[in-house]
């Protein structure tokens, strides 16, 4: 297969009296072959491109100076990112279904969040530099343990290698991450729903340094009511933990610099 994806973007950045306008498209072929065995076993190779676009705080020019000691600020010319991947995949249907795949992928003139030292004070931006190459395993399980309970399960770990080149500098920067994730459905009656979510997400390789993992959880019921014709649901998302914390780390051969921020994480929820 092929497509051809054209991309505007418009932006008016008030505050910093500057705006965005950039236009560009991407010629994106796929080639995917599959081979189907018995037991419902069956073996797929794809190859194809995903575009990154920068987001849009990535872009937004405005210069954060709340902490005078360390600035920060986004980058209005950044191009998006051609990520080349391959991907092999078994898979196999019966009573639930089972997905196991390898992957490979790498890109150029990737999207990096980085940081250089002025005489005492660090400036933060975004930059196209370097490169990113990257292994994978993934894995995808969905069984039902009872006609009453279900069980999914979602889980990838993958090898980063980051390389580049900023401020004069050669930065070379590798390690695991990765995510896995759980949920139990278990139906009460047959119109009363419940269900669990768990899951974990591994620090992210930068090319300066490392982010932080974070774990979550989550918990819902559901019931139909009025013969089916609406229902009412209670939620509760990652309740016992009231806050996230959020840190990073960056090393240079001049400085080392460690980030942390807090954000409200628990919440409630009561619908119909």
């Amino acid at each position: 297969g092929m497509r051809v994806e054209a991309t505007t973007i418009h932006a008016d950045f008030v505050s910093e009296g500057s705006g965005i306008n950039q236009d560009y498209s991407n010629f994106i072929p796929s080639i995917s072959i599959q081979r189907k065995f018995k037991n419902n076993i069956s073996v797929n190779f794809g190859l194809t491109n995903r575009i990154q676009r920068p987001d849009i705080y990535e872009l937004n020019p405005f210069v954060d100076e709340s902490n005078p000691a360390f600035i920060s600020t986004g980058n209005p010319k950044l191009q998006p990112v051609l990520n080349h991947s391959f991907e092999l995949n078994y898979s196999k249907f019966s009573k639930g279904s089972v997905n196991l795949g390898l992957t490979y992928s790498f890109a150029g003139n990737t999207i990096q969040n980085v940081t250089r030292l002025v005489d005492t004070v660090t400036y933060t931006t975004y930059e196209n530099v370097g490169s990113d190459k990257s292994w994978g395993v993934n894995a995808s399980v969905n069984y039902p343990i009872t006609k009453k309970l279900n069980f999914n399960l979602n889980a990838r770990v993958s090898y980063v290698m980051l390389r580049g080149y900023y401020n004069g500098q050669l930065y070379n920067n590798s390690g695991l991450q990765g995510y896995t994730f759980a949920y139990a459905g278990y139906k009460i009656t047959d119109t009363w729903r419940t269900g669990v979510n768990a899951g974990f997400y591994s620090a992210n390789v930068l090319l300066q340094g490392k982010s932080s993992s974070s774990v979550f959880s989550s918990f819902s019921t559901s019931k139909d009511v009025l013969n089916k014709k609406g229902s009412v649901f209670l939620g509760a998302s990652n309740p016992f933990t009231k806050y996230r914390n959020y840190n990073s780390y960056t090393h240079d051969p001049d400085f080392y610099q460690t980030s942390s921020s807090q954000t409200p994480f628990r919440t409630f929820s009561i619908g119909f």
